[in-house]
C-alpha cells in the first residue's frame, strides 16, 4: 500500500521584517499563499494550511488556527503534524515563490527510503527546516520543547538535534532545481522586489 503523504504550509507569521502581509503578495494574479498551496497540493494526498483563515479554496485542503502562538514555526509546525494523516509531511513556509513540485517530489522519494526522522536541505551553509520532509512521529518529540520556559526551546534549528535527519545536499537537490530556488524565501520589501525583477518569467 503506498504510504500517505501530507503537507503542512505555515501562514500564521507576522510578518514584521516585511511591513505587510505576506501572504497577500501576488505573482501573476496568484497570491504567495494560494501557490505555494498549490504546488504542494499536486505531491500530496492533502494539505494543511497552519495560520489565520484565508480565502483559498482548493479540494483536499484544511485551513487549521496554530495551536502554539507565540511559538514560531515550531509550534504552527506540531499543530499541523498532530492533525495531518500522512505518515511523511512536507513542509513549506508561505513566502518561498519559487517552490517547484519537482523539488517536493524529489524530497519525498528521498524519505520513502531513508531510515531517518526528518529529510532536510543543508546549502549555501545552512539547513533549511522550512523546506524539508519529517515524519508525522516528530510531534512526540518535539511536544516537551512547546512546555519549555527556555525560549531557545523553541528553535526548530535546535529541535532537530532531537531527531534523526537525513541532509540533502546543495548537489543532490541541484539535481532537480539547478540553481536551488525552491529554497529562496522573501523577508524584506527590497527582496521582493529584487526577486520579481530577476526571476517573473521563472514563475
Amino acid at each position: 500500500m503506498p504510504v500517505c503523504t501530507s503537507a503542512i504550509v505555515l501562514a500564521g507569521g507576522a510578518s514584521s521584517r516585511f511591513g505587510r502581509d505576506k501572504r497577500y503578495l501576488e505573482v501573476d494574479g496568484e497570491t504567495l499563499l494560494s501557490r505555494t498551496v498549490r504546488v504542494v497540493r499536486t505531491e500530496v494526498q492533502e494539505v494543511v494550511v497552519v495560520g489565520s483563515q484565508v480565502p483559498v479554496r482548493r479540494e483536499g485542503v484544511r485551513f487549521i488556527p496554530d495551536g502554539f502562538p507565540g511559538s514560531g514555526p515550531l509550534g504552527g509546525i506540531l499543530t499541523g503534524l498532530e492533525q495531518t494523516r500522512g505518515q511523511w509531511v512536507f513542509i513549506a513556509a508561505c513566502d518561498m515563490p519559487l517552490l517547484r513540485p519537482q523539488t517536493v517530489r524529489f524530497l519525498l522519494a528521498l524519505a520513502a527510503q531513508a531510515d531517518a526522522d526528518a529529510i532536510v536541505p543543508l546549502a549555501g551553509g545552512r539547513s533549511h527546516p522550512l523546506h524539508a520532509v519529517y515524519r508525522s512521529s516528530v510531534a512526540a518529540a518535539w511536544r516537551p520543547r512547546l512546555q519549555a520556559t527556555e525560549r531557545s526551546q523553541l528553535s526548530l534549528r535546535s529541535a532537530l538535534s532531537d531527531i534523526r535527519v537525513r541532509w540533502v545536499t546543495g548537489a543532490e537537490l541541484r539535481s532537480v532545481d539547478p540553481r536551488l530556488e525552491s529554497l529562496v524565501n522573501v523577508n524584506t520589501e527590497v527582496e521582493w522586489q529584487g526577486l520579481l525583477g530577476a526571476e517573473r518569467q521563472a514563475l
